[in-house]
């Protein structure tokens, strides 16, 4: 297929263009061929700047979810997490017979009205319990020494763990590796209020450390 011209440049956006650069090479393949195939051609063209009339209305609902992003900027970042966590289906059923799914609302059009906000975990395994998928692109992880998460993600993950195995699953696209962490009072989290990254709402800070990274093969 192929079909990346222009991928990742609308406004020649060096910022979204890196993104999609460092997801290919996480990926060792074309972002927008695995979503073309895996997903939908209408969704691989989000990256290419391809916004439809559904795509338009999808952005009247999404309210603070968007943060400082223009309509682009979300829609790619939405998409390019959808395609990390399909990838992330296929990488852990084909690697180590890990059955996954896509958990909730990210079953349905990652750009459709229906796909409203929500604070359920992203994946949910043969066994019930369920993972949430987050990533670090630009080495921010190891710098700070762990990740942040929205406050009322963290605090529905805290709730959910009470009755059921809860999970994050933490990606360094950079390094391709990663980290399962147990969700539960225990977890190292620390408040933090106003964080810039998401729009200066209060969230989470999440320690991991380097010895608990296991690599992607």
């Amino acid at each position: 297929m192929n079909n990346t011209n222009n991928i990742m440049e609308v406004g020649n956006n060096s910022l979204y263009a890196r993104k999609y650069q460092i997801l290919k090479k996480f990926m060792q393949q074309e972002p927008y061929d695995f979503c073309a195939m895996n997903i939908s051609t209408r969704v691989a063209d989000v990256l290419r700047g391809v916004l439809d009339q559904k795509a338009v209305a999808f952005f009247k609902t999404v309210g603070h979810r968007k943060d400082n992003r223009t309509n682009e900027e979300f829609a790619q970042d939405l998409v390019m997490s959808r395609i990390l966590e399909v990838y992330i289906i296929d990488y852990f059923k084909s690697k180590h017979g890990k059955s996954l799914e896509l958990n909730g609302c990210d079953k349905e059009d990652v750009l459709d009205t229906k796909n409203r906000i929500s604070t359920e975990p992203d994946l949910i395994a043969k066994d019930g319990s369920y993972i949430e998928v987050v990533s670090d692109k630009f080495g921010f992880w190891k710098k700070n020494n762990g990740f942040d998460l929205r406050d009322y993600k963290y605090n529905h993950l805290i709730e959910l763990s009470k009755k059921t195995a809860v999970y994050i699953l933490a990606i360094d696209l950079l390094e391709r590796r990663y980290q399962l962490l147990r969700v539960d009072d225990r977890i190292n989290a620390v408040f933090v209020k106003e964080i810039k990254e998401f729009g200066y709402k209060d969230g989470y800070h999440i320690n991991i450390y380097e010895k608990n990274y296991r690599f992607f093969e």
